[in-house]
C-alpha cells in the first residue's frame, strides 16, 4: 500500500514538473505557428492582393492559441472594437507586441505595408529564437527538477 501511495506522489509531482515545462513549449510552438502566418500573410498580400478577413477566414492552424488569436482579431475587426487578445499563454507585454502588430495592420498602402510586415517578421523572428532558448533552459530544466523533486519527496517519506 505505500508503495502505491509513494508512485501516485512520484507521479503527480513529475506531472507537475512536466506541466511547467510544457508552458515554454507551447509558447515556443505558438510563436512558431505565429511566423508561419504572417510569411503567409506577407505572401497572400503581396502576390494576391487579398483582403485581411479573407486572409484571416482561409488559414487554417492545429495551434489552438493562434486560432483563438486570429478568431478573436476577426471579430474585432467585424465589429469594429479596440483589439482584445486574451491568452493565457503570453504575458503583458507579450500581448501589446501582438495589439500592436495587429491594430497597425491593413491600415497603409502596399509598399508600406509589405515593409511593416518585414519588419514584424523580423521581430517575431528573434521572438521565436528567444522562446527556443527559453524553452531549451527552463522547458527541461522544470520536467527534469520535477523528477528529482518527487525522488527527494520518495526518500523522504520512506
Amino acid at each position: 500500500m505505500k508503495l502505491l501511495i509513494l508512485g501516485l506522489i512520484f507521479a503527480s509531482i513529475s506531472f507537475i514538473g512536466y506541466k511547467f515545462g510544457d508552458t515554454y513549449k507551447e509558447k515556443e510552438a505558438f510563436y512558431k505557428e505565429f511566423l508561419s502566418f504572417l510569411l503567409y500573410l506577407k505572401s497572400q498580400i503581396n502576390f494576391l492582393k487579398t483582403d485581411i478577413l479573407e486572409i484571416l477566414n482561409t488559414y487554417q492552424t492545429k495551434n489552438k492559441n493562434l486560432n483563438n488569436l486570429l478568431l478573436n482579431y476577426r471579430y474585432d475587426i467585424l465589429n469594429d472594437k479596440n483589439i482584445d487578445i486574451e491568452l493565457n499563454i503570453l504575458k503583458e507585454d507579450e500581448k501589446n507586441d501582438f495589439i500592436n502588430f495587429f491594430s497597425t495592420l491593413g491600415k497603409s498602402d502596399l509598399f508600406t505595408q509589405n515593409e511593416f510586415l518585414e519588419n514584424n517578421i523580423q521581430f517575431f523572428s528573434d521572438k521565436l529564437e528567444e522562446k527556443k532558448s527559453l524553452n531549451l533552459r527552463y522547458g527541461v530544466m522544470y520536467k527534469k527538477l520535477g523528477i528529482l523533486f518527487a525522488f527527494f519527496v520518495c526518500i523522504v517519506l520512506i
